[in-house]
């Protein structure tokens, strides 16, 4: 058995509960999401599908799935695709600071 996606969602959900900010309820989808986008493609390790869709729909081609996707997350949140990139560029950048930090 390949215990690496369940090592992955482990430290996905205490990191995500260690990041200040949003409540449990908003950290258990972030976590839920970005284990559901490593699955189905495991080189965009820590991006969420929301801002994978995004990036599909700023290159001008996007996939139809990409589209419907941010169609449905605008219904709960206004301009989600654009907020859920931000805020995946802005959860990477921490990362990439804490590991040049502490090596």
């Amino acid at each position: 058995m390949n215990y690496f996606w369940g090592l992955f969602a482990l430290y996905c959900l205490i990191a995500l509960i260690r990041t200040p900010g949003e409540g449990y309820g908003a950290k258990i989808l972030m976590f839920v999401d970005l284990f559901v986008a490593s699955v189905f493609e495991p080189s965009r390790v820590g991006i969420t599908i929301s801002s994978y869709c995004q990036k599909l729909v700023e290159t001008g081609s996007p996939h139809w799935w990409a589209v419907a996707i941010l169609w449905f997350c605008d219904l709960f949140e206004k301009d989600h695709g654009a907020k859920a990139k931000a805020a995946d560029i802005a959860r990477l950048r921490a990362a990439l600071a804490f590991l040049e930090a502490n090596p």
